[in-house]
C-alpha cells in the first residue's frame, strides 16, 4: 500500500497476535529509486476470552448426549470440552464444531461437563471455563406389580405394569428352584401373557425383565416363585389310609444314577408302568418301563444327561372302568 504521510493505522487485526510491517521510502520523483526496507514487529494486546454462553446438553440416551453452546472464540476455531463422572478423572475432547455428540456413555450414570474456547488467530489464548452442568443417562425401568391372574392345571396367566420406555419383556420360567439362564424363555410385548403346556400339580418359578432395546435390559428381575399348577381331576391318585400312594426319586439331586420308587396304587393300576424323562423344553431324553404289582423300583441311568432340571413322568393305563393314572416329579441332575 502507498502512504503519503508519516503514519498509518491498521485495523481489523487479531488480538494477542504478532505482526511484521515493512516500509521503504519512494524516491522515484527525484530519480533516486527506493530506499532499503525497514521491518518492525509488534504484538497486539490480549483481551478477555469469555466462556461460551448457553452451554447445554440435550437428547440424552443411555449411551450418548449432545452438547451445544453460543458464542465465538474471538477468531479461534476450537473449544475444549471436559466430561467426567463425579469422583473420576476428566476426559477431554478438542471440539472444532458444534453441536457436539459424545458417545460410549454408561446407562444410569451421572456425568458432569464444562467447556472453554481458544481465542486468537493461533488459538493461543485459553478462554474462561463455563459453568458446570450435570446430567444422568437413563436406565431401563424394572418391572412392577408382577403377579398371576389365573392358574389352571397346565397354564399360568401373568400380568404386570407397562412402562412406555419398554420395547418388550423377557420372561424366563422353569420348575421351582431352577437356575436363571437354564429355563425356558419367551418374549412378551403387552402387559400380560399366558404360559401353557405346564404339568399339573407342579411348582414353577417365573422371572420377568423389561427390555428397552435388544441388548438393553432392566437391572433387576421381577420374580414369582413357587407358583403351583392345579391338580388334574382323576389323574393323580391321592393318598388314603388303605393304600397310601408314594412316588419318590432317590437321590435327588442325582449324579450318574438315581432310583424311582412307586407303591400304594390301587389294584386296577397294576401292570406295566411307563417312565419318561423330559427336559424343560418337553423333549424326551429317556424312556423306561417297569412291571408294577403293588410296588416297584426302577434304576435310571443319568450318565448321558447334561446337568440341569428335568421332569419325570410316571403313567399307566387303567381298566375299562377307570381312567389312566399319571404323576410327575422334578429331577435335578448335577455334574462333577
Amino acid at each position: 500500500m502507498l502512504e503519503n504521510g508519516n503514519s498509518h493505522t491498521f485495523t481489523g487485526l487479531m488480538p494477542a497476535t504478532t505482526y511484521q510491517v515493512s516500509i521503504r521510502q519512494d524516491c522515484m520523483a527525484d530519480s533516486l529509486g527506493y530506499s532499503d526496507w525497514v521491518t518492525v514487529e509488534f504484538t497486539t494486546d490480549s483481551f478477555r476470552c469469555l466462556a461460551p454462553d448457553s452451554f447445554a446438553v440435550y437428547d440424552i440416551t443411555r449411551s450418548s448426549a449432545i452438547f451445544d453452546w453460543v458464542g465465538d472464540t474471538g477468531g479461534g476455531a476450537s473449544w475444549q470440552l471436559e466430561v467426567w463422572t463425579p469422583g473420576s478423572r476428566h476426559v477431554s475432547h478438542l471440539v472444532t464444531e458444534h453441536p457436539f455428540v459424545i458417545e460410549d456413555l454408561n446407562p444410569g450414570t451421572t456425568y458432569c461437563a464444562y467447556i472453554h474456547g481458544y481465542c486468537g488467530s493461533e488459538n493461543q489464548i485459553v478462554g474462561e471455563w463455563s459453568d458446570t452442568l450435570c446430567f444422568t443417562t437413563p436406565t431401563c425401568p424394572d418391572v412392577t406389580e408382577f403377579d398371576t391372574s389365573a392358574v389352571t392345571t397346565t397354564s399360568v396367566s401373568l400380568v404386570w405394569n407397562v412402562d412406555e420406555r419398554v420395547q418388550d419383556y423377557l420372561l424366563e420360567y422353569g420348575p421351582a428352584g431352577f437356575t436363571l439362564g437354564s429355563g425356558i424363555r419367551q418374549i412378551a410385548t403387552a402387559d400380560s401373557c399366558t404360559v401353557g403346556t405346564l404339568t399339573p400339580s407342579t411348582a414353577y418359578d417365573f422371572y420377568l425383565r423389561a427390555r428397552c432395546d435388544e441388548d438393553w435390559l432392566s437391572d433387576e428381575y421381577a420374580a414369582l416363585l413357587n407358583v403351583v399348577t392345579r391338580q388334574s381331576v382323576g389323574v393323580v391318585i391321592p393318598e388314603s389310609e388303605d393304600e397310601p400312594f408314594s412316588l419318590t426319586i432317590v437321590p435327588n439331586p442325582a449324579k450318574g444314577v438315581t432310583t424311582l420308587y412307586l407303591e400304594g396304587l390301587p389294584k386296577q393300576y397294576r401292570g406295566v408302568v411307563e417312565v419318561t424323562v423330559s427336559d424343560l423344553s418337553g423333549r424326551e431324553v429317556l424312556t423306561r418301563s417297569v412291571e408294577y404289582d403293588g410296588q416297584c423300583r426302577l434304576t435310571l441311568n443319568l450318565e448321558d444327561l447334561p446337568q440341569g432340571a428335568y421332569f419325570v413322568r410316571v403313567e399307566c393305563g387303567g381298566g375299562s372302568q377307570s381312567p389312566g393314572w399319571q404323576a410327575v416329579r422334578k429331577l435335578i441332575v448335577i455334574g462333577e
